[in-house]
């Protein structure tokens, strides 16, 4: 469920560069077919929100994941406005080290703060965590994170848009769906009006690449 709604950090992202690079929105202005696809995607983005609404459980999980995903969306605009003013490839690198120096303490926090908040006593402690057993498995997820962002960041500074680079990594949930269908599990949310909001993204993408 949450990475059918996922999407919708493109159109936080779409927004805020057009704010960003007001130029954007002329050039889009002055092409009527753009301007139509893009405006057409955005209405079926609402639709199917809309109908989302009636799904107590994406309801539930849109409410919970919404500041995760205007966040995704903010962060997407400053790395490609830190990314366009930057030297190519010192800037790739630099990003992912000052990323890295900002999110673990605060990831380590918050891990910390859900875990009283959600008062866990059954979730180790920091200086717990067995992590020899952890060590292996952190370095594969390490090495797929550096591999990722180093694509991802090459991506951003040569797209027009985040939004572009964006829709491309969330087709997960396409992947998550085939998955399902393969292992026959069932879902009980809303799957036609979640993968309509990836639909109305994947829409707003290929009229902005036109």
């Amino acid at each position: 469920v949450a990475a059918r709604l996922q999407p919708t950090m493109i159109w936080v992202a779409f927004i805020l560069w057009i704010i960003v690079e007001p130029s954007m929105l002329k050039k889009y202005m002055n092409n009527p077919v753009q301007a139509i696809g893009i405006v057409a995607s955005l209405i079926a983005c609402v639709y199917f929100a809309g109908r989302l609404k009636k799904c107590h459980i994406s309801r539930d999980v849109f409410l919970k994941i919404s500041p995760a995903v205007i966040g995704f969306g903010v962060n997407m605009v400053l790395a490609k406005y830190a990314l366009d003013r930057s030297d190519l490839h010192g800037g790739v690198f630099a990003y992912m080290v000052v990323q890295s120096v900002a999110a673990i303490p605060v990831l380590i926090i918050a891990e910390q703060y859900t875990a009283r908040a959600n008062k866990n006593t059954d979730r180790p402690g920091l200086f717990d965590i067995n992590w020899r057993a952890c060590f292996k498995p952190c370095i594969v997820l390490a090495l797929l994170w550096i591999f990722h962002m180093i694509a991802k960041n090459y991506a951003n500074s040569f797209a027009e848009n985040p939004a572009y680079v964006a829709a491309l990594i969330l087709t997960a949930p396409v992947f998550i769906a085939l998955y399902y269908k393969l292992v026959k599990h069932q879902e009980n949310s809303d799957v036609s009006s979640g993968f309509g909001v990836v639909l109305s993204t994947i829409i707003l993408t290929i009229f902005t690449l036109s």
